[in-house]
């Protein structure tokens, strides 16, 4: 399994955020909305989501 991506923020401009991790992502957190770079950042963003889901259900 892939390690989960830690997430070190960067100041990237006035309320979004640049995340060192697999998939760059920003945060604007004016509106809550996240804005990947591209579709393989938010491709791969889906899949550790998915992973981390799995394996809270698998917990309980």
């Amino acid at each position: 399994m892939d390690p989960i991506p830690t997430i070190t923020p960067e100041r990237k401009s006035k309320g979004k955020y640049e995340h060192s991790a697999p998939f760059v992502v920003f945060i604007d957190r004016d509106n809550m909305t996240l804005e990947f770079r591209d579709q393989v950042s938010f491709e791969i963003a889906v899949r550790h989501l998915q992973k981390i889901r799995l394996k809270f259900f698998s917990q309980q």
